[in-house]
């Protein structure tokens, strides 16, 4: 397997870009990342999963951090209907705090708004 869970790390996962979301190659995607979850919560019992919703600069921030939560708990949802434990998970909002890209055009734009995943071991959700 291509992921090492120590302390706090992001997953050797793909992100998940919003605007790819909607189409059956983001739907895929996504299903194979859950399969991936699904085998690093297998070997470290004691990983979280965080996901982290993450919007472009469009809009106020408090606009932002509410859809980068939505989101992240979109996300949760298909990854709860794909078998991953939601006990498990965490949804956060990054907003547009961190950027991926930061040039202005809509291909860099468009890197921002996705979801990303990271493993916290030995904690749990509701100290996330």
């Amino acid at each position: 397997r291509d992921y090492k869970v120590t302390g706090v790390q992001t997953c050797a996962l793909p992100i998940w870009l919003f605007a790819f979301a909607a189409s059956k190659e983001g739907h895929n995607s996504l299903a194979a990342n859950a399969k991936s979850l699904l085998a690093i919560m297998h070997d470290f019992p004691s990983v979280q999963i965080v996901i982290e919703g993450h919007c472009d600069e469009s809009g106020s921030n408090e606009y932002n951090l509410r859809l980068g939560y939505r989101r992240a708990k979109a996300v949760e949802s298909v990854l709860g209907h794909l078998g991953v434990p939601p006990n498990r998970l965490k949804a956060i909002s990054r907003g547009e705090e961190s950027p991926q890209c930061t040039e202005r055009s809509e291909s860099c734009r468009e890197k921002n708004r996705r979801a990303r995943f990271v493993a916290r071991q030995g904690a749990t959700v509701d100290s996330l």
